[in-house]
């Protein structure tokens, strides 16, 4: 009996010493977890304030960005004017011109040159004049013509400024209806002209 209780001798100290150990362990942890979270706290304080010209990029609309991501998306090859740096496309057959910075969130279109006129034809000038009046009137898209007097003739085209954020559920979609826009006030006038021509023949 007495052999025995000399045998767990060495063994309970051993156990003894790896519970204090690992007690010993588990309390300087204790101990050094409020010190990690006031080190934390403390870079979190040390971190340098952003700046007014640091918010102001980050907050920026970047519209020209977006606007030839769209572009790309929908297939549409584009080329940048090297005078102006406007954006020309063509979409569905039209040619059209885009003016975007990254610092507005407004877009302006002009989809050009759509239809053209002999200058020395009067009338239809005077008819077109009409038109074009009565479709601003009801429309969104701005329509207006231009004289080109080497050519003698008059061109017509239209003109729309329309609000183009990330934020835009679908852009690409809506883009795309805004594009279309341009053909259906293209139409519109094309009806109210060959409207009037016959009225007036």
């Amino acid at each position: 009996m007495h052999y025995l209780v000399f045998a767990l001798v060495p063994v309970l100290a051993v156990f003894i010493s790896l519970y204090l150990a690992e007690r010993k362990k588990n309390i300087r942890q204790v101990e050094e977890k409020p010190q990690e979270a006031v080190a934390s706290k403390e870079e979190k304080t040390e971190k340098a304030p952003e700046t007014t010209d640091e918010k102001e990029e980050r907050e920026k609309p970047n519209t020209r960005d977006f606007l030839l991501k769209m572009l790309t998306k929908m297939g549409c090859k584009y080329e940048i004017g090297e005078e102006n740096g406007r954006i020309e496309f063509k979409w569905q057959g039209g040619f059209f011109i885009a003016d975007a910075t990254n610092d507005s969130p407004f877009i302006t279109v002009w989809y050009l040159q759509w239809d053209e006129y002999e200058l020395y034809d009067i009338d239809q000038l005077s008819r077109v004049k009409r038109v074009i009046n009565d479709t601003n009137i009801n429309y969104d898209v701005m329509v207006f013509y231009s004289i080109n007097k080497e050519g003698n003739n008059f061109y017509v085209h239209s003109k729309s400024h329309f609000l183009f954020i990330r934020q835009i559920p679908d852009a690409e979609s809506y883009l795309m209806a805004m594009l279309a826009n341009f053909f259906m006030v293209r139409r519109s006038v094309e009806v109210e002209l060959d409207k009037l021509t016959n009225a007036e023949s």
